[in-house]
């Protein structure tokens, strides 16, 4: 049963060139979806794409300031990528539900991913609250 739910809360970002390359050291990904402009032109995308984990990084400290943080852990992600993201793209970031299941200290989020008003990604994620 659900026992709480609020309205939309809505954040705004982009992935800039310093994040992006220090994820790509971090990752250690070199595909060329991500690293070869000439091989994303060919396969008609307009720059090397973002990744998907830098995505997930961002969210993750989204939910950290919604969600106490310091007292949850993530359990399941479930997200769907429809467009490219691009270093530099502004991105809006959309918690459209938001529940809470107290009898099993259990939250769940579905957020949408925009950029010029086109949804690019959606995301439903579970959280477990801690004591």
């Amino acid at each position: 049963k659900k026992n709480l739910k609020k309205n939309k809360r809505i954040f705004f970002f982009k992935i800039t060139k310093k994040e992006y390359s220090s994820f790509e050291n971090l990752s250690k990904d070199r595909s060329l979806i991500h690293s070869n402009k000439k091989f994303c032109i060919k396969n008609k995308f307009k720059d090397k794409v973002v990744y998907g984990g830098l995505l997930t990084a961002k969210l993750s400290n989204v939910l950290s300031k919604t969600i106490n943080g310091n007292h949850a852990i993530s359990v399941s992600w479930n997200i769907n990528f429809y467009k490219p993201i691009y270093i530099g793209d502004k991105i809006k970031m959309v918690m459209e539900k938001y529940n809470y299941f107290r009898s099993k200290k259990f939250m769940k989020k579905e957020i949408m991913i925009y950029k010029n008003k086109i949804k690019i990604a959606s995301i439903k994620v579970v959280v477990k609250i801690l004591d």
